[in-house]
């Protein structure tokens, strides 16, 4: 995997170049995420991602962007992430840790070839980026130069066509569960 701290633009041009890419953010990012990106990104809360596989995901906010996570510096994530030394000033983590952890398993197990985690700039999302670095779990995103053909799975023909017709598209999920099937 690779991880992305601070790169939203970077990470919008991917989308733009790369049909791919799917993104899995919690569910109450997801309407923002979609103004943000461009078309035709498919973006998808980690309930609704649940039970698909796509071969390319973003794991868009899920620690940073966890409602624990707000509490800046002293959140359970930024403790959870910043070591031994931060886990004890921490004290016990709270419960809803527990299903917040849940939540990132689920959106990081979506993935089947390249999953990139896009951290904004918290503590929380920092120390979670500066983790998987540091133990080598993940690279410094770099944005590919030229991109192959791209090839969707029927899950992500299925997930566009889903997506397509909660915007309120009407016709175009029909063409692409009809890709889908063939």
């Amino acid at each position: 995997p690779a991880v992305a701290v601070g790169d939203e633009g970077r990470v919008a041009a991917l989308l733009a170049a790369d049909e791919r890419y799917v993104v899995v953010a919690h569910d109450e990012q997801r309407d923002a995420l979609r103004a943000k990106f461009p078309e035709p990104t498919t973006i998808l809360g980690v309930r609704d991602a649940k039970g698909l596989e796509f071969s390319h995901v973003i794991a868009y906010g899920l620690v940073g962007g966890a409602p624990s996570a707000k509490a800046g510096p002293r959140s359970a994530w930024a403790a959870l992430f910043g070591g031994a030394a931060a886990m004890r000033r921490f004290g016990p983590l709270p419960l809803q840790l527990e299903a917040e952890l849940m939540l990132l398993y689920t959106g990081i197990t979506r993935c089947r070839t390249q999953l990139l985690f896009c951290e904004a700039k918290t503590p929380a999302g920092g120390a979670f980026a500066r983790w998987l670095l540091d133990r080598d779990l993940a690279e410094k995103f770099t944005p590919p130069r030229d991109n192959e053909r791209v090839f969707l799975t029927r899950d992500e023909w299925r997930a566009r066509a889903a997506d397509l017709a909660d915007r309120g598209l009407e016709s175009a999920p029909a063409l692409l569960l009809d890709a889908a099937k063939a």
